[in-house]
């Protein structure tokens, strides 16, 4: 799929999420092999979902292109012939003039694209409540750093933002989102991503993209592992 969407003339407009695609599509390969099928669910899904908005973008672009390929014309009105001077009234009232309603251009609005997101779960990277990279996470990260230097996108910013769950303290979260960041931005360092792109902010426990309890107050353990995260995120052009 992705080989298929590069191919395309229209590429570029479909760039980050064919990206994105590529790592959730690594993603799942990794959770299937050390978990079985039923972990690759989500990864799957947002692939699709991905998937689904590059070919959109690839449409959009290619049918932008065939408007502005299309011929104008112009044409022009003929001059109105001069009318007569008006006869002259004797003691007639004169008439309001009428005010013609003022025609507003249209709108157009721009819909303000996405951010592009690369997630780097903590059960690939690292231990829970370590900073140090798994052997995994090694591997996984010479692949991220492959595309974040891809030509269509090695000229944008990236933030490292990390974040935790709520176990423990809020501060040694907020310093352990912090620490991963770090080690995270010194990996794709290593691996040729330019040093001056990345920006490490961390977050600790706030913004949960999944509830920490189920709805009866009990734990969920599925959802905690998917709060405990560092994601990449290309800066907007």
């Amino acid at each position: 799929m992705a080989e298929r969407l590069k191919q395309h003339e229209q590429f570029p407009c479909a760039a980050e999420p064919t990206a994105q695609f590529e790592v959730e599509l690594l993603q799942a390969i990794h959770e299937d092999r050390v978990g079985g099928w039923r972990r690759t669910t989500p990864y799957i899904a947002i692939a699709e979902s991905l998937s689904a908005r590059a070919q959109t973008a690839l449409e959009d672009c290619a049918a932008s292109v065939k408007l502005a390929a299309v011929p104008v014309t112009v044409v022009r009105q003929p001059e109105p012939a001069p009318e007569p001077p008006p006869a002259a009234v004797v003691n007639q009232p004169v008439a309001a003039p009428v005010t013609q309603p003022v025609v507003q251009p249209a709108i157009v609005s721009v819909v303000e694209k996405p951010k592009a997101l690369i997630i780097l779960s903590e059960r690939v990277f690292f231990a829970f409540g370590h900073v140090d990279i798994t052997d995994a996470g090694q591997v996984r990260m010479r692949e991220v750093a492959s595309i974040l230097n891809n030509p269509d996108v090695r000229d944008r910013r990236i933030f490292i933002d990390g974040y935790t769950d709520d176990v423990g303290d809020t501060l040694a979260n907020q310093s352990l989102s912090e620490r991963r960041g770090d080690v995270v931005r010194s990996a794709l360092i290593a691996n040729g991503v330019d040093a001056t792109r990345l920006t490490v902010r961390g977050f600790g426990e706030t913004r949960p993209v999944a509830a920490n309890h189920r709805p009866d107050g009990s734990d969920d353990p599925e959802a905690r592992a998917q709060n405990r995260r560092v994601e990449l995120v290309l800066e907007e052009r």
